[in-house]
């Protein structure tokens, strides 16, 4: 990873400042990156070393995630101090990662997100990768690393580095993907997903399914990872309606959610239809089922929820919850198609004459 500082020589006072800042002017021609990014990459990093000393997964008693803490802590301390090297070290290493996220040639979001991780699992897999954070932490904070810190470190990073390349606006989006929706529509459906989530889970916990745990972690993935009250400013009315009526029972879906299920429920009103259900002999919820999965701007907002996980879970995922949403939504379309039985029926026999009467006058 030849991006990375090299090892930094530990001493003290004057010396020390002397040779750290000499290091850094020598390399710092070779972090020639967009503007905007130099000067953000030190706080990222800071912010995300921050992250291990709050985040819980390191509450644990295991040698490992206590190590990870005190590296934690000892490096903000040498940071606060010692600048100018950690500014290098990250910016290197903020380089790497965003030559994860680009590709020489326009790729579908599928294809992106294969690049992005088979570059990424290169990455930290590497020896120079490796050897550079021991060294790093070596020099600046007299430690030996453990796996568990660096790659976490690395990995947050990733993630943010991919949604400020990739910024959606949410409010823009949710107000154009729900314009055929009206209001209370709008409501029922954020209302009715964490019921959805919810539910799902269960059905694959009492399932048989080869995939069946990487699956729940997935979609325990989507309960923590959905806290609707941070993106208050991003929501439109029905997130803010249903936070209103929350009374700390339901399961929150964001705006991520939210837009799958917009797009997922208008390629289900397109074709579950009375008239093809009647007219076609395919099973309407194999074909609906075929054309949601299909369904290039489903599997858009799909690609956005399901970044973080491999391409076999997410795509079987996608699948057991398209099939639990039009189930459990046909419930409601299977009501409407026997009221308009009902009425057709009741219709054509006010229009004919009683039985008897058509017998008697066959007679005269």
């Amino acid at each position: 990873m030849s991006h990375l500082s090299p090892c930094l020589p530990r001493s003290s006072g004057k010396e020390s400042s002397q040779v750290i800042n000499g290091r850094v002017d020598e390399r710092r021609g070779q972090f020639k990156m967009a503007e905007g990014h130099v000067s953000d990459d030190l706080q990222m990093f800071i912010s995300v070393v921050a992250n291990v000393t709050k985040d819980e997964d390191f509450d644990l008693p295991s040698e490992r995630s206590q190590r990870a803490r005190l590296l934690a802590e000892k490096l903000l301390t040498f940071a606060d101090k010692n600048e100018a090297p950690v500014k290098v070290f990250a910016e290197g290493l903020l380089l790497d990662i965003r030559k994860c996220c680009s590709h020489d040639k326009p790729v579908s979001w599928h294809i992106f997100r294969e690049l992005m991780w088979e570059k990424y699992y290169k990455l930290c897999s590497s020896d120079d990768f490796v050897s550079s954070w021991m060294s790093f932490l070596e020099c600046s904070i007299g430690m030996t690393g453990t796996p568990i810190f660096f790659q976490y470190v690395t990995r947050v990073l990733l993630e943010r580095v991919v949604k400020s390349q990739f910024p959606l606006d949410l409010t823009q989006n949710v107000s154009t993907a729900s314009a055929s929706l009206d209001l209370e529509e709008r409501n029922a459906l954020r209302y009715c997903g964490g019921y959805l989530l919810r539910s799902l889970k269960k059905k694959v916990e009492k399932s048989a399914h080869p995939l069946k745990e990487l699956l729940l972690l997935c979609l325990r993935d989507l309960f923590e990872g959905y806290n609707l009250s941070e993106t208050t400013e991003d929501i439109d009315e029905s997130g803010k309606w249903t936070m209103e009526i929350n009374r700390g029972g339901l399961i929150l879906i964001d705006d991520s959610m939210y837009l799958l299920l917009v797009s997922v429920e208008q390629q289900f009103r397109s074709h579950f239809t009375l008239d093809y259900a009647v007219s076609s002999k395919e099973s309407i919820k194999d074909h609906a089922f075929q054309k949601i999965i299909q369904n290039e701007e489903v599997l858009f907002h799909w690609e956005i929820v399901s970044i973080n996980w491999d391409l076999e879970e997410a795509e079987e995922l996608l699948k057991l919850l398209v099939k639990h949403y039009i189930t459990v939504r046909g419930f409601s379309f299977a009501s409407a198609f026997v009221e308009k039985f009902k009425q057709s029926e009741k219709k054509s026999t006010q229009k004919s004459k009683g039985l008897r009467k058509t017998m008697d006058k066959s007679k005269v």
